[in-house]
């Protein structure tokens, strides 16, 4: 994911309307705190509802709020305005999921004659 894709503009769409290019003016452009934020968040390890999405092949993120407002879908936290999942999080819920369905699969399996 590009700071692009965070910001929701292209820095060459961004030139073209008159915002300043990356150094002219004092102090960090939009881009830049974009960039260091997105750089940040992966530093730590923190995914976007799209992200999971994508990572879960769901149709859309509405089921992520739906999982949210049941308790049954991976942990996440609310940050600001926008909500975050962690890589952790997402791949131990996964695990749990897979254990789960490992399990249902053992008891719904018919046991040997003796």
């Amino acid at each position: 994911m590009s700071n692009e894709d965070e910001i929701g503009i292209s820095a060459t769409a961004a030139e073209g309307c008159g915002a300043p290019a990356s150094g002219n003016v004092p102090g960090d452009s939009p881009w830049q705190i974009a960039e260091t934020a997105l750089q940040l968040r992966k530093a730590i390890g923190l995914l976007t509802e799209v992200e999971v999405a994508a990572v879960l092949k769901l149709n859309s993120i509405g089921t992520l709020a739906t999982w949210r407002s049941q308790a049954s879908g991976p942990p996440s936290v609310k940050l600001g305005k926008r909500v975050f999942y962690t890589q952790a999080g997402l791949a131990n819920w996964i695990n749990q999921k897979i254990a789960e369905q490992d399990n249902e699969r053992l008891l719904a399996q018919p046991k040997a004659a003796a």
